[in-house]
């Protein structure tokens, strides 16, 4: 029986937590091996705990424990990184089912080593169609172990005693990803959109087999 597996951030354990058979067997010809980066630990986000951090969603947005939910079962999503001005990738967009989440690389004030923070004031948007289709056009598909938002007290306690997190490498490997990042004049991914549109019947099923 195939079971979908959660890992645990402060464990090497996994744990069981539903039969994914019929999702595998509709999913499998989508994500092809060739198709796919393979990250084998969780995209770590820090997120502001003053801050809302919802951006826009048509009617009310779930709650955020909803969303923080949906992002850690998540296994595969659509990763675009941007380049700034100084050529070095900055800026991350990540299409997860619904959600798109936004965020940028910066470093710890303490050593210097990067980490990944979540936008302030659009961390998590709606998956509006012209989201959805500049991220899938320009993005990588990637698999990885969950996507975690955690306040920075939740990364130190839990992070910062292993080297793989404490010094970034983490994020290094992200950055690394071959033709993951975009230069910022070929892209325009901030659609100015009058209202947000959900997605039609074929979108819909895309999206079933991202999540």
């Amino acid at each position: 029986m195939a079971v979908l597996r959660r890992w645990h951030p402060q464990s090497s354990n996994v744990y069981e937590i539903g039969d994914m058979s019929k999702i595998s067997q509709q999913t499998i010809s989508f994500w092809r091996d060739e198709d796919l980066h393979r990250l084998d630990f969780p995209i770590v986000f820090i997120r502001n705990e003053d801050k809302d951090q919802r951006g826009r969603w048509p009617g009310d947005p779930p709650s955020l424990d909803q969303i923080l939910h949906e992002l850690e079962i998540a296994r595969m999503s659509y990763l675009q990184v941007r380049l700034n001005d100084q050529g070095k990738p900055q800026f991350l967009n990540i299409l997860v089912g619904r959600i798109v989440v936004h965020g940028s690389i910066g470093k710890n004030k303490e050593t210097e080593s990067p980490r990944l923070f979540l936008n302030n004031n659009n961390g998590f948007e709606f998956a509006s169609n012209q989201w959805r289709a500049g991220i899938i056009s320009r993005g990588i598909r990637i698999s990885h172990q969950g996507i975690y938002c955690l306040s920075g007290h939740e990364f130190r306690t839990t992070y910062e005693d292993q080297s793989f997190w404490s010094s970034g490498e983490f994020v290094h490997q992200i950055e690394q990803i071959p033709g993951v990042a975009i230069a910022e004049a070929q892209q325009d991914d901030s659609p100015e959109e009058t209202e947000i549109q959900k997605p039609n019947l074929a979108e819909k099923k895309l999206l079933d087999t991202i999540e």
